[in-house]
């Protein structure tokens, strides 16, 4: 089958109606649940519409009047506070009261994959950071959302940028973000990560907890990284990372994961995506909504099966 047909749109019909199942589906999958109202209307106002709410960031009913200016007072207090647990408290409210509840699902679908913990960044202000350039790009083109976490604090202390020097290289950062947040085991070797490792040094965090790129720890020589030689840098290997064609296919993996069972997601489907992201310049947002639109997310297999 070509990509179309894999990707089909969802059309309502007699033996897949637009039925209070599938509303429920949407919201659960794609969003943390609906009220009863929500459900209700969705159903009334038809599929276009409950589908336009949600790539539109619309939601209507539930959403507290002052929900921005309560949002950041929670997440104030929580980093005044430098409380962890009431920052997570902050971001559960969000997932509970958003007008935006498939922003937030990528939200945590991105803070999976970037995975940093505050048990080591110990930075309470830095987590609250990430957490909301996940938010902002959840939806942008991925490059957008790489090279801000590439300059991301909180992640930089998680992976020990610190310790990666010119005269002392430390993989970690390097070797996650070929391993897990690109190319994935297989798509790269044990030099392109040394080599990477160099290219990094230099990216650390200051005292005032900022980004910063210090040119006297880095290693200014001539590296090859996935069969590309130069005095590469930080943001060159990000961008050689960007044109692999692996990045496609792991990102494609990452969103079928999010919205379909195991039981309907197919190696063919994944590379369709892939096609599909690699021809829109790797934006999340069409992935995104060409998964939510498709015949696929809706059919019988996919509905139930995810808790």
């Amino acid at each position: 089958m070509s990509g179309a047909e894999l990707w089909a749109p969802y059309e309502p019909d007699l033996l897949e109606p637009w039925n209070l199942q599938r509303v429920v589906h949407l919201h659960r999958r794609a969003g943390f649940g609906a009220s009863v109202m929500e459900l209700e209307r969705d159903l009334a106002d038809g599929f276009a519409a409950a589908l336009a709410r949600f790539l539109d960031g619309k939601r209507e009913h539930g959403v507290p009047r002052d929900f921005e200016r309560t949002s950041k007072l929670l997440a104030d207090a929580a980093t005044t506070a430098s409380d962890a647990a009431r920052l997570a408290a902050w971001w559960l409210w969000r997932m509970l009261c958003t007008n935006d509840p498939l922003g937030e699902r990528l939200a945590l679908a991105w803070h999976n994959h970037f995975a940093t913990s505050n048990l080591k960044v110990m930075d309470v202000a830095a987590m609250r950071r990430q957490n909301e350039l996940f938010r902002v790009h959840a939806r942008a083109p991925f490059a957008v959302l790489l090279r801000a976490m590439s300059h991301d604090p909180a992640l930089l202390v998680w992976l020990d940028a610190q310790a990666n020097r010119a005269e002392h290289p430390n993989e970690n950062l390097a070797r996650e973000l070929m391993e897990l947040f690109t190319l994935g085991v297989g798509n790269y070797g044990e030099s392109d990560v040394r080599e990477a490792a160099r290219a990094l040094t230099g990216f650390r965090v200051t005292g005032g907890g900022s980004f910063q790129e210090c040119a006297e720890q880095h290693d200014d020589g001539e590296k090859t990284i996935l069969g590309r030689t130069g005095r590469w840098g930080g943001d060159d290997l990000v961008a050689i990372l960007l044109e692999q064609p692996a990045l496609a296919r792991r990102l494609a993996r990452r969103l079928c994961e999010l919205f379909l069972n195991e039981s309907v997601r197919t190696s063919e489907l994944e590379e369709s995506l892939a096609d599909e992201l690699r021809a829109h310049e790797l934006d999340i947002g069409h992935g995104v909504a060409l998964v939510l639109r498709s015949r696929v997310f809706f059919s019988r297999p996919n509905l139930g099966g995810v808790v």
